[in-house]
Parts: C-alpha cells; sequence; structure tokens
C-alpha cells in the first residue's frame, strides 16, 4: 500500500511550500516515521532556495516497517539525521566512518529530494533512524542529532583524554553541545566569547571558565592552562592570533563553523563521522545533555515564524 505525507520544500524564490509526497508500499530496511520534532539548521537556510524536501534533524514514531526490519517496531521514537544511508560494505563503512563510503552515503541535500524532516513524516533506512532512550524526548534528540552530533564525533574521534583542557569558541547551537559534553567527558572546558553577556550561559552549561575575546589590539588572552582541543563554534570572524598563543604543542583545532566568505579559501582536511549515534543518544541521556531552543509548531505558520526570526539576527 502506498504512502502519503505532508512535506515542506524549498522554493527558488524563497518561501517555503507544503507539498504531498506519495512513496511506494515500503520495502526492505525501510521504515515511515511520522514526523513529531524538528530542528532547524544553519544549512536549512542556505538550503530553502532549493526545490529540496526541507529540514536533516528529525524525530518521530515508527508507524511501519519494512520486510526485512529486525530492530524497530511500530510505535518506537526514533531520530535521524544528515547523514541516512550508506553501502555498509567498503572498507571507509566497516570501520564506522560512513560519510567516507566509498559508494558515496545518502545524505541531506543530495538524494531524496522530495521529504526532509520538515514534514508529517518521512520514509528512511531503518539502520540509520536511532532509537531514542526512553529518557530523552523526542524534541531533545532531534537537535542532538546534528548539532550534538557534529561536536561528539570532534571529541571522540581524536584521542580526546579526561585530562585535556577543551577550549570552545562561540557559545551557539554548536557551542551549547560542545560544553555539555567536553565537561560529562571529564574535561576541563574554557569558553571564549566576544559577548561578556554569554558568560552566565557558558558556565551554568558547565565550562569551568569563561574568556572575553573582545581584547583591545596588543593583549593576550589569559587562560588557566593551554589548550589542547580547540572547537571553533561560531560563524564569525575571530583573531586566530590571540588563539594560535593558548594552544599546547600538538594541538588540534576543529573549525566547525567558518564565514561564508571564508568557505572557498579556505583547505582543511575532511573530519569523517564515525556511525556513532547510538551511543551519542545513550551518552546524552545519561548525562542529562539537552539542547537550548526555541520552540515553534511544526506547521507552514510556525516556519514562516521562525524563518522571520532567523533573518532577524543574522
Amino acid at each position: 500500500m502506498s504512502l502519503s505525507f505532508k512535506a515542506w520544500t524549498g522554493t527558488l524564490s524563497g518561501p517555503v511550500v507544503a507539498k504531498t509526497v506519495t512513496r511506494p508500499a515500503l520495502t526492505g530496511h525501510q521504515v515511515f516515521v511520522k514526523t513529531t520534532h524538528s530542528g532547524v539548521c544553519g544549512t536549512d537556510v542556505h538550503c530553502h532556495h532549493e526545490e529540496i524536501g526541507m529540514g536533516h534533524e528529525g524525530a518521530g514514531v515508527v508507524a511501519q516497517v519494512g520486510p526485512e526490519v529486525t530492530h524497530h517496531k511500530i510505535g518506537d521514537r526514533v531520530a535521524w539525521g544528515w547523514i541516512y544511508g550508506s553501502c555498509g560494505e567498503c572498507a571507509s563503512c566497516q570501520a564506522g566512518y560512513i560519510a567516507m563510503c566509498e559508494r558515496l552515503p545518502k545524505q541531506y541535500g543530495q538524494t531524496d529530494f522530495d521529504q526532509g524532516s520538515f514534514s508529517t513524516g518521512s520514509v528512511w533506512d531503518s539502520r540509520f533512524a536511532y532509537r531514542n532512550p526512553d529518557k530523552m524526548k523526542s524534541e531533545d534528540a532531534a537537535l542532538i542529532i546534528c548539532g550534538g552530533w557534529t561536536v561528539w564525533n570532534a571529541l571522540i574521534g581524536y584521542d580526546l583524554k579526561p585530562t585535556d583542557h577543551v577550549g570552545v569558541v562561540g557559545i551557539s547551537g554548536l557551542g551549547n553541545f560542545a560544553i555539555q559534553f567536553a565537561n560529562k567527558m571529564g574535561c576541563e572546558v574554557t569558553a571564549f566569547s566576544a559577548t561578556e553577556s554569554k558568560k552566565a550561559d557558558s558556565l551554568a552549561l558547565g565550562a569551568h571558565h569563561f574568556v572575553n575575546t573582545n581584547l583591545p589590539v596588543g593583549e593576550r588572552l589569559k587562560v588557566a592552562r593551554q589548550i589542547n582541543k580547540l572547537l571553533v563554534c561560531t560563524n564569525a570572524h575571530i583573531r586566530w592570533e590571540l588563539l594560535t598563543r593558548i594552544l599546547v604543542g600538538k594541538a588540534t583545532m576543529f573549525p566547525l563553523q567558518i564565514p561564508s566568505d571564508m568557505a572557498s579559501k579556505l583547505s582543511v582536511a575532511h573530519m569523517p563521522f564515525p556511525m556513532k549515534s547510538i551511543n551519542l543518544l545513550a551518552f546524552a541521556a545519561l548525562h542529562n545533555i539537552k539542547p537550548v531552543s526555541e520552540k515553534f509548531p511544526l506547521t507552514g505558520e510556525g516556519l514562516r515564524t521562525h524563518w522571520t526570526n532567523w533573518r532577524r539576527v543574522q
């Protein structure tokens, strides 16, 4: 039996519009998920002028399962993110690096253009729909599966130690997760921001120190000790000369966000995404890690209100 659901898509002129999507009956490992929550990512802002289904950080309830699905059942709460399919057979997939799939992973904006998490439902590969822990709200899982996943992989994929000093630049959608995860992994955490008003939020999230980077020319940043891992979680232009002076020898820097006008000028090694989403959600639930968020109804009106607010703060 075919499936029908509503999805909000981008348009060449800009407004997000609702369309009815029809899919054939489920096959193989597919599941049909009724969407309950969706996060909004900065990449959605870049994509809303394209004629594609919007949203890639979703959560919902499994409503139907395909004939080969064994680890999900109807009624399970699940979440899905940017990458929702890979071959599972190449060396990269076998090692857990699905973003480096030899046959190219299925990911937002490149396949399945008719659906996304701004929807009433969607069809996904069950092996990339991750079950939500009982203690985690679906509204939290939707955001953690994107922003949380990004900082999680930077932290767990590059030999982080509990003795490391982690610096987080920018108290943003990514920065709030970076502070929480690094703290719960046992690290000393310093938050960096040019906005003094972010100090209270940073300390409440779990930072041990806050450093204001808005210094007069010639002054140097003062930190408790040198930084081992530095996560850049802002797309604002930052003063790199201040930050490089506080790094320990062989420190690792993760430019998780960069200004849009630098995108064509910066050359960095690709940071692969290990397939650790199940562990990510379990860890976040165990340590009560939650996103800092603003809520809107998942409706056409709610999306229009969000876009208006987003443009106001950009």
